[in-house]
């Protein structure tokens, strides 16, 4: 990861600092809402993460279902909004003048074909065949019954409450079994095409479950919250990374790779940059976003202990 998105991986961590402190704050502010360490690690798991993260660190504290779907779809009305944003960032001239912008550049002196968009140019048709799907299925199923077993005897122990809540979660248990998987064997991990389109068809299926299952009246009354949450994770997080990118000489187009990337996730990123035409960036993006998959989780439980501090 480190190799192939240099900057952005050392930027990534300062745009989660962020979101880390704005969560913090918004958690001490509502710090007699009830079980808001749960929502804390939520909100922390979601805006370094995604939403996965979110309703993984609402499982593991047994937040109110209505307020996890609440959250949910706010985090993911966020991504629209946050898109737009730093689309009009990436043409202001105040931006341009202040950091390098060499992506844009780029794209703005090349000579394009105009008659597709720019995301049309990039995806390509790929070849998927019976053997792929089982091979990927097959994986998913094995590093899932690996990670329910490892999870039951981590919990059936007299070990702490943070280290079953960092191990003995699935979630966590099987983020880090995948990445330890494609790390050591990188090959095979390689091999399984269609993978991606899977997962993203699941990615839709859960979004629409998750809507399905939501209370807008509820979600009127708990706004107030979530607004404020989202509100500080997102000042905290342009405005540390664009001071860290700053400080680390980064381009204006990394920058808002690493803000994406954390708000919006590893997707939303890559979609970002293929459609701004930043080809050099897609994988840098995808990769610090992934990156953020691992250890947003961890993040998220070690903000809900430092907020049930307060």
């Amino acid at each position: 990861m480190y190799k192939e998105s240099g900057k952005s991986f050392v930027l990534f961590h300062v745009a989660s600092l962020g979101t880390f402190i704005g969560a913090i704050i918004a958690g001490f502010i509502f710090r007699d809402v009830s079980n808001v360490n749960g929502v804390v690690a939520m909100e922390v798991g979601a805006h370094i993460g995604g939403t996965v993260n979110l309703i993984a660190m609402a499982n593991t504290f047994n937040v109110d279902t209505n307020f996890t779907n609440a959250a949910a779809i706010a985090a993911n009305f966020l991504v629209m909004v946050l898109m737009l944003v730093l689309t009009q960032i990436s043409e202001m001239k105040f931006f341009r003048n202040k950091f390098p912008h060499p992506h844009i550049d780029e794209i703005e002196n090349s000579n394009t074909d105009k008659t597709k968009s720019l995301a049309e140019q990039y995806w390509k048709p790929k070849e998927i065949s019976l053997l792929d799907l089982a091979l990927t299925l097959g994986t998913t199923f094995v590093i899932t019954a690996i990670s329910q077993s490892l999870c039951g005897i981590i919990n059936n122990t007299s070990a702490p409450d943070i280290i079953k809540q960092l191990f003995g979660n699935i979630y966590l248990m099987m983020t880090l079994l995948t990445v330890l998987g494609c790390t050591l064997f990188p090959k095979f991990f390689s091999n399984l095409r269609g993978a991606e389109e899977m997962g993203n068809y699941m990615i839709m299926l859960f979004f629409v479950a998750l809507g399905a299952t939501a209370n807008l009246a509820d979600i009127a009354k708990l706004g107030s919250i979530i607004l404020v949450f989202i509100l500080l994770i997102v000042i905290f997080n342009i405005g540390l990374t664009l001071l860290g990118g700053k400080l680390l000489k980064c381009s204006l187009e990394e920058i808002i790779g690493c803000i994406n990337a954390t708000i919006g996730g590893p997707t939303s990123a890559a979609a970002f940059s293929i459609n701004r035409g930043w080809s050099k960036l897609i994988v840098p993006s995808l990769l610090v976003g992934l990156w953020g998959y691992v250890i947003g989780n961890y993040i998220g439980v070690i903000a809900a202990n430092l907020v049930s501090m307060f």
